[in-house]
């Protein structure tokens, strides 16, 4: 079922948009408000609501994959699109039926969903899907100006990306395949911005609970 990104069916009460609360990682009624305020868009103008998990958002990738010579990342002056300028080897679709990314090379997609004013308080972290790991993908985020993967700092506008690199085996993907998940985590205001992205385990073990991180019991120790 597709629904249009400003998520007509969230109660629209006088608070139903306020993004304030405790610190910790967003449920998915926040996440769904970061849509209505259109922090979080879609190139495809809606989500699909099986993207909405109890506390992420699946991604998921647009339409042309680029070939890469090596894994990279853009560091503080360059956007991902002008790295790619500089190391793409090919650009294949992602239409239709897909295509096929074959195994131990390296893969860049751009995704679907942007990010645009990102509040500072509100940062995020992705993580691959556990059908990720059981097809042995191994897949991380790019954002604009990264110098680590699979984070997203607080007042992010930007475009994101996937990159892709199949372990055992080539798989086929297509525009609209779904590889990782972001999750949202809000900063109260007396946190110092050092913590960074660092998770308390009890916040993780609950998240495992809800969508699982990895397949079978979780090893978890100081975030």
């Amino acid at each position: 079922m597709a629904v249009p990104d400003m998520l007509a069916d969230i109660d629209q009460g006088p608070h139903s948009t306020s993004l304030s609360g405790p610190s910790g990682v967003l449920p998915r009624q926040d996440i769904r408000r970061l849509v209505q305020r259109r922090m979080i868009r879609s190139h495809s103008g809606e989500f699909v609501e099986s993207q909405f998990q109890p506390a992420s958002i699946d991604l998921r990738l647009g339409h042309k994959a680029y070939r890469v010579r090596a894994s990279f990342l853009p560091g503080p002056n360059k956007r991902v699109e002008e790295a790619l300028a500089d190391l793409t080897q090919d650009v294949i679709s992602l239409e239709g039926d897909g295509a096929i990314l074959e195994k131990n090379c390296v893969y860049v997609v751009e995704l679907i969903e942007t990010l645009e004013g990102l509040p500072e308080t509100i940062s995020a972290f992705a993580n691959p899907k556990s059908s990720t790991g059981r097809l042995d993908v191994f897949t991380r985020l790019i954002a604009d100006r990264a110098e680590v993967f699979d984070t997203v700092p607080g007042g992010y506008s930007g475009r994101l990306y996937a990159e892709i690199s199949p372990s055992s085996f080539s798989i086929r993907v297509r525009k609209g395949s779904r590889l990782n998940q972001l999750r949202f985590r809000r900063r109260g205001s007396a946190q110092e911005e050092a913590s960074g992205f660092r998770v308390p385990d009890r916040e993780l073990r609950q998240i495992h609970e809800a969508t699982p991180l990895v397949d079978g019991p979780p090893t978890i120790r100081n975030g």
